[in-house]
């Protein structure tokens, strides 16, 4: 938080790019399942998307932006 005060407007730009780039690509992927967790025993995906997914995923596919084709 205290280094994104000093933030240049090229910086905020960047990151804009980032996450949108990065959501797009995670809902091509999941759809409507975005964030939600499958259950295994249950045979079932969750009603809810999970926070935690949220994170896991987005830190994961910022880093394969380049792959978005072989991802979806």
């Amino acid at each position: 938080m205290a280094r994104a005060r000093a933030f240049t407007e090229d910086d905020i730009a960047f990151l804009r790019k980032l996450y949108l780039e990065t959501i797009e690509l995670a809902y091509s992927i999941y759809q409507d399942l975005i964030f939600r967790p499958y259950d295994p025993l249950k045979n079932e995906w969750c009603d809810r998307p999970q926070i935690a997914f949220y994170d896991a995923v987005m830190v994961a596919l910022s880093h394969f932006l380049d792959k978005r084709e072989e991802l979806i």
